[in-house]
């Protein structure tokens, strides 16, 4: 242990690694404040430093400092409620990530691969077109928002539309699926004028026909 009772700083022995890197951890408490746990990689053009550091409202950051130890980037925090920030996330495209009814964050995906029993879906799509989205508050900060009702999604039986959370609540609605719903509806409506158009063409070949016959 090293520094002043204020400021101390415990340092775990490094290591090197086979690039001749080295690689280091200590806990300090920075700016005599707040915990901080650093981890360090010595390289030949600096020593840049991951830090977890719990702040001021007693939540943690993961920051990111570059070799020059500079620039300190704030990139998650964690609240003290669980919640999750990451306020300096690159724009990119790729998967969407999800979070299921136990709080497990993973990415969704489309392939085959990782999956079984496939086969065509047969659902009563038109029941979406009974859904009615509601504007409300939301509950602590008050924040203004509108949208379909997780339990009104559960009441019309479109149970698919319906995340539920552990304790097997209507919790959320898979938004992302609604445009399943929406093309299959106009993929039936698409039929529908297809086939109404084929009757309104052979009526006009009838009208046709009986005012080309002579009286």
């Amino acid at each position: 242990m090293s520094g002043s009772p204020g400021n101390a700083t415990a340092t775990i022995p490094g290591s090197f690694t086979g690039n001749g890197d080295f690689t280091s951890i200590d806990i300090t408490n920075l700016d005599a404040k707040y915990a901080t746990l650093r981890l360090f990689r010595k390289t030949a053009t600096g020593t840049p430093r991951w830090e977890v550091r719990n702040n001021a409202a007693g939540n943690f950051d993961v920051i990111n400092v570059d070799a020059a130890g500079q620039n300190p980037t704030t990139c998650l925090t964690i609240s003290t409620t669980g919640a999750l920030n990451l306020p300096n996330v690159p724009v990119v495209t790729g998967t969407d990530m999800v979070v299921d009814s136990n709080g497990n964050i993973g990415k969704q995906s489309s392939s085959v691969r990782y999956k079984e029993n496939v086969a065509d879906s047969h659902q009563a799509f038109e029941r979406a077109l009974l859904l009615q989205p509601k504007s409300y508050d939301l509950k602590g900060s008050g924040q203004k928002g509108f949208g379909y009702l997780a339990e009104d999604v559960e009441a019309l039986g479109i149970e698919d539309l319906v995340g539920y959370d552990a304790e097997g609540r209507p919790d959320s609605v898979h938004y992302k699926l609604l445009g399943i719903y929406a093309l299959e509806i106009l993929k039936n409506q698409q039929q529908t004028i297809a086939e109404q158009s084929r009757a309104i063409a052979a009526l006009e070949e009838r009208l046709q026909a009986v005012a080309a016959t002579p009286h």
